[in-house]
């Protein structure tokens, strides 16, 4: 009798997997449905199933130790091999269609706006594919049933719904691009002084890092997904939700789903477009300020100082929904650490320093970047700064070092499996022949289920990636004055890191993009470190190559994982990858145009001299110390900061090796994410932290007194909240250049200083 359990994420990415072919099967029915995945929900360029969120299926373990997933009723899928049809399914004909390329564009362009939004604010994004998956549903589900057929009817269906999804997760994915690395650049002069002034500049630029991943995930797409039938445990659980979404049809929860998700999304933008107005009262409690200016209580204006206040922010509440407890605690913990404990003492013993108000000198700000002498008189931020990168690269390098086994056979395999072709590789291909009898085992139904006619062919893929190597060339070479040497090895470290984050996905649900493009700016670092570079050509070839392998990774990554989730479907691969070339296309001129929207509305954004903002960019920050840590000749970082990134540094590695290797599994959730906890010191207010700590214990407590409730609405609750905030602050900033927002007619009672804080 196999014995039941619950499937956390930690569980599902504990780093147990060694990417073998095991025998793994999803349990599920026609009216199930999957609950929220921490994938969803990522620090930007880092995904993870980190935690202890919950999907709504269970794992299966029986006598022979033989390994199964699913939920709480019969049917047993295997996750290896591609889903059944439901019953009386009708054939799909057309699979990609005009209809699917227009609802996916439209809804890739809200994730886009929402992003470029959330992750200008604290470096966090919103993945795509489920709410692609939901709403896509929602609008061509009941359209087909009663509009004509030259009018987008007729029948709709799994696989036509994974279209839209490919095509909504092409269009808004790229905003990893300019939650740091792009700005960084602005950041530190190496190009115009406006981004409007580089406008074809940055579309050239975006386009090559765009398509990147379309050409390398489909050339990647029979290793990592027939060969090694890697998990990718978002895009499975995607998969599921599709197909219990059909099988449900326009009935019951599938329905009811997508309406909860379009009212709190119509909720939440509406709220956010209003706040601007009254910031003080609608948006921001700043309780410490309030008390103070009462009172003129001094001590309490230390608290209102550090950034310690509550923001009414929905995205917020709703990242800590989907990313459950584990995360919201941790980030809160670390902003307790570093706002709450490492930066009063800082400024108490005098390593720090911050910088009156001139109207009001109790009013003390330590978010300054733009420093006079960062060594010796650094403020707060730039202080902890540098603990709170370490942290975050010590803990994703490390996570993915203890599932490096997995990495390393399936990198094997892939040289063997290419240099096979070769005729003189006799010695490769005996070690390709191991590699698949020992990740294969006894499976050897390896072959590809697609038909011809839905495969993308050869020269397509390849052609591909011959002409976006000759345009990165031109483009890296004709704009950025890197010669044909150096644009190479950003493509070889892009196509390097793309393998390596697919492989982590794949076996771990970890897809560190962000943290691929920190090591290529290592690599670029040593390359240029020769004297005949000057400091603005090592600052431009470090930024620009570390952008390249960012872009190639995240795009490549999330193209396999799409490919995924029309494998276990069936859908076409062919009609994928169309959708994500469109998609691609779509989000180059979309995600430089929000770019350029949000820059003009928030100068702030890319001016360190002002100090208050209302995106925080903790991304920016970490791109441009590295990239000025690498280029100087001496590190601008202060002696103690310095001690103390070294000692978290090293307690990073400690905790995930020891989750890995020395915690139980069943204490494992209680281990907490170093990855946030890092992030919460490059993030100088706490506002986020509280909400997203508050948003994972409501949850906590849906989820245990109602059950049902939760597993029909626990994503499409806070989907609905995140993205409707980002159009919120979308429709925020238009109003700012339009000379309408809340700047011009806004109120700043209860704001800090009685000064407008929208």
């Amino acid at each position: 009798m196999p014995r039941r359990m619950a499937c956390s994420q930690r569980g599902a990415s504990s780093g147990k997997n060694d990417g073998r072919g095991s025998d793994q099967r999803l349990v599920t029915s026609s009216t199930s449905s999957v609950g929220p995945s921490g994938g969803l929900m990522s620090p930007t360029g880092w995904d993870s199933h980190d935690g202890d969120d919950k999907i709504n299926y269970t794992v299966d373990e029986t006598a022979a130790g033989e390994r199964s997933i699913g939920s709480r009723d019969d049917e047993l899928l295997d996750i290896t091999r591609p889903f059944p049809d439901l019953p009386a399914q009708p054939d799909e004909p057309a699979r990609f269609t005009i209809r699917a390329v227009v609802v996916g564009t439209v809804l890739g362009a809200v994730v886009s706006a929402s992003n470029m939004y959330l992750c200008l604010k604290t470096g966090w994004t919103f993945g795509a594919s489920l709410f692609g998956a939901i709403l896509g549903f929602a609008i061509l589900k009941p359209t087909s049933n009663f509009l004509p057929k030259f009018l987008g009817g007729g029948y709709f269906g799994p696989r036509e719904n994974v279209a839209v999804q490919s095509v909504a997760t092409g269009a808004g994915r790229l905003s990893v691009l300019f939650e740091g690395a792009i700005p960084a650049l602005y950041r530190l002069g190496l190009l115009s002084p406006t981004p409007k002034e580089d406008f074809w500049r940055l579309i050239t630029f975006t386009a090559v890092c765009a398509f990147y991943g379309c050409f390398f995930g489909v050339a990647l797409r029979k290793f990592y997904i027939i060969r090694l039938k890697g998990i990718f445990p978002t895009p499975t659980a995607t998969a599921v939700t599709i197909r219990s979404l059909h099988a449900a049809g326009l009935a019951g929860d599938a329905m009811r789903k997508a309406k909860v998700l379009v009212s709190t999304f119509a909720a939440s933008c509406v709220f956010k477009a209003i706040s601007i107005y009254a910031p003080g009262v609608l948006w921001d409690w700043n309780i410490a300020w309030w008390i103070y200016k009462t009172t003129r209580w001094k001590s309490i204006i230390a608290a209102s100082n550090r950034g310690w206040y509550i923001e009414l922010t929905p995205a917020f509440f709703g990242v800590g929904m989907l990313t459950g407890l584990n995360v919201g605690l941790s980030y809160l913990a670390g902003a307790i650490v570093s706002w709450g404990i490492i930066g009063p003492a800082t400024d108490h013993t005098g390593l720090t320093v911050g910088s009156p108000s001139k109207g009001t000198p109790d009013i003390i700000s330590y978010k300054s970047l733009d420093l006079e002498d960062p060594f010796n008189k650094p403020s707060a931020r730039y202080f902890l700064l540098w603990p709170g990168l370490m942290i975050l690269m010590c803990a994703t390098f490390t996570e993915v070092a203890m599932n490096g086994p997995a990495l390393y056979k399936g990198l094997k395999l892939l040289v063997a499996d290419n240099m096979k072709r070769l005729p003189t590789s006799q010695h490769f291909a005996r070690a390709k022949d191991r590699a698949d009898a020992f990740l294969l085992r006894e499976d050897h139904e390896d072959d590809d289920p697609a038909p011809q006619h839905e495969r993308v062919p050869r020269w397509m893929w390849a052609s591909g990636v011959t002409l976006v190597i000759v345009c990165t060339c031109l483009v890296l070479g004709l704009q950025y004055d890197m010669n044909v040497g150096l644009s190479v090895l950003a493509v070889v470290l892009g196509f390097l890191f793309s393998c390596i984050a697919t492989q982590s996905a794949a076996s771990a649900d970890i897809a560190p993009a962000s943290y691929c493009g920190k090591a290529s700016q290592l690599v670029f670092g040593g390359v240029t470190s020769p004297g005949h570079y000057s400091l603005h050509d090592k600052q431009l070839i470090n930024l620009v190559g570390g952008i390249v392998a960012t872009g190639a990774a995240a795009q490549s990554t999330d193209m396999v994982s799409d490919l995924r989730t029309g494998y276990l479907l069936g859908a076409s691969h062919r009609a994928q990858f169309y959708g994500q070339i469109i998609g691609s296309f779509v989000a180059v001129w979309l995600s430089v145009g929000l770019f350029l929207l949000f820059t003009s509305a928030y100068p702030c954004i890319l001016d360190a001299s002002i100090t208050d903002c209302s995106f925080s960019t903790p991304a920016l920050g970490a791109w441009v110390a590295v990239a000025q840590a690498i280029s100087l000749s001496s590190l601008p970082i202060p002696s103690v900061s310095g001690y103390l990134a070294i000692a978290f540094g090293v307690l990073a590695i400690f905790v995930v090796y020891a989750r890995y290797k020395l915690v139980p599994a069943r204490w494992q959730k209680f281990i907490p994410n170093l990855s946030v906890f890092g992030l919460a010191f490059m993030v100088p207010t706490t506002q986020y932290a509280i909400a997203m700590a508050a948003g994972a214990m409501v949850t906590c407590v849906w989820s245990w007194k109602f059950k049902a409730s939760y597993g029909r609405n626990g994503y499409a609750v806070p989907a609905g909240l995140i993205a409707g905030e980002g159009i919120g602050g979308l429709i925020a900033a238009l109003l700012e250049i339009t000379n309408v927002g809340g700047s011009t007619y806004g109120s700043a009672v209860g704001c800090v200083g009685d000064t407008y804080c929208g």
